[in-house]
């Protein structure tokens, strides 16, 4: 079945299912009962244009969303390359909700050099002083272990996007003139950008024929540590006089003299993380076959 022009007055078979789409001209014209309208409208073709074309805009540049009418795809075109056509991806370190700060590792002391026989009970807390006890004998302690930074997970950020929006035409009457669907656009088009539109078909949108990103970016890396000076050891019971620094080392903190007074700070460890790659080595976002669109404004 031809599309046909109606006029007001026109008589429709009752056999034939009619879908009526607006054209912005003088009339409307007919379409299947399954979506599609073979033909097309008798529009007169501007000087300079080819066309015309049925165009959904898509701001999603993955598939099109939908075959043309006669089953076909659409040709697509791209929009708006990013203005720096080699920008690659923002990297992050995403920190786990349940702790987002250093752990302090245990102070263990103990009355042999081994560090392996009885444990004499110590409790410091970060930013106080603490008295160590005497016991009349020599004292040795150690760290278990170095302070447990949180667990991350390595984020890496959304490249630019390589074009704002995509453009899926069906020509006409080679796709048969349609989508399956109703929210596209007649279109001519003209090769350049340096293109004026028409009177009528004053929507204009400037494209490209080809695009592809081969943008090239290093890969996202976190790293996530903690900073921490160990557990201070003073000569006094007020934290004065530093003395020894402990760390996981089974050290002696009594100067061979089991019977000094000696006290114990430490400071926080402090979260260090820093984000890595996401830089360009190479490539860009390439352009090709610059096209204006210019279409008839939607009702």
């Amino acid at each position: 079945m031809m599309w046909s022009k109606l006029s007001a007055l026109a008589i429709v078979p009752a056999a034939v299912a009619l879908v009526l789409h607006s054209i912005g001209c003088d009339g409307y014209y007919t379409c299947e009962d399954d979506g599609t309208c073979p033909g097309g409208p008798n529009i007169e073709i501007p000087e300079g244009f080819v066309g015309y074309g049925w165009m959904r805009v898509q701001e999603d540049i993955g598939p099109a969303l939908d075959p043309c009418a006669d089953g076909t795809m659409p040709a697509r075109y791209v929009m708006d390359p990013p203005s720096d056509r080699r920008a690659c991806q923002a990297c992050s370190c995403l920190l786990s909700d349940e702790k987002t700060s250093c752990q302090l590792p245990e102070l263990e002391c103990w009355t042999e050099p081994t560090c392996e026989s009885l444990e004499l009970p110590v409790n410091v807390v970060s930013g106080e002083c603490r008295p160590l006890k005497r016991y009349g004998k020599r004292q040795y302690c150690r760290t278990r272990g170095e302070p447990t930074p949180p667990s991350y997970e390595v984020v890496t950020g959304t490249p630019t996007p390589p074009w704002t929006q995509v453009l899926d035409v069906c020509q006409v009457p080679a796709a048969a003139g349609a989508f399956r669907a109703t929210n596209e656009q007649l279109c001519i088009r003209a090769e350049g950008h340096d293109i004026e539109c028409p009177p009528g078909w004053q929507v204009s949108r400037k494209a490209y024929e080809n695009g592809s990103d081969g943008r090239q970016c290093t890969a996202c890396a976190c790293e996530v540590r903690c900073d921490w000076d160990g557990y201070l050891i003073f000569e006094d019971e007020s934290c004065g006089n530093p003395h020894r620094t402990v760390r996981t080392d089974c050290r002696e903190i009594t100067k061979h003299r089991a019977d000094y007074i000696f006290s114990v700070t430490t400071d926080a460890p402090v979260l260090f993380q820093r984000s890595t790659g996401g830089m360009s080595v190479g490539g860009e976002v390439t352009v090709e076959g610059p096209v204006t669109f210019c279409c008839k404004p939607t009702e």
